[in-house]
């Protein structure tokens, strides 16, 4: 399995959840076209942005580019946090992964009629509970 095809699984399988490409390409800073490159293999990312794949993605970088075994983080971790050395381009806080959610989640929702906006609240109240 080459690098492209590494990503696309990657990204299918992600945390036992599909993710869109533009959620990866916001978290590790590229346009969505540049990662959609990545993909299609128009295009291999920098070494920087590898790392940063290779963070979000918990796998090692070898196992992008097909040399080791894919995790090289715990399988029980829920979400990228960088390391406290790395300079601030780098870091992916979890407030950035929950703003860019609660961003998507208002697009999808302006257009609800008043019903659906209120079955939506009781989903999330069935689901805090």
């Amino acid at each position: 399995m080459d690098f492209k095809d590494r990503l696309k699984n990657l990204r299918h399988t992600y945390r036992d959840k599909k993710i869109n490409q533009l959620t990866i390409a916001e978290a590790i800073g590229v346009d969505r076209s540049t990662y959609t490159k990545y993909e299609t293999g128009d295009s291999e990312p920098d070494f920087k942005t590898l790392v940063k794949l290779a963070d979000f993605f918990n796998v090692s970088v070898d196992y992008l580019l097909g040399r080791d075994n894919p995790y090289n983080i715990s399988h029980n971790q829920t979400q990228f946090i960088p390391q406290k050395e790395e300079p601030s381009e780098y870091k992916i806080t979890p407030d950035d992964i929950k703003h860019n959610l609660v961003a998507e989640i208002v697009s999808k929702i302006k257009d609800m009629s008043p019903e659906q906006l209120s079955m939506l609240i009781k989903i999330i109240e069935a689901i805090k509970k």
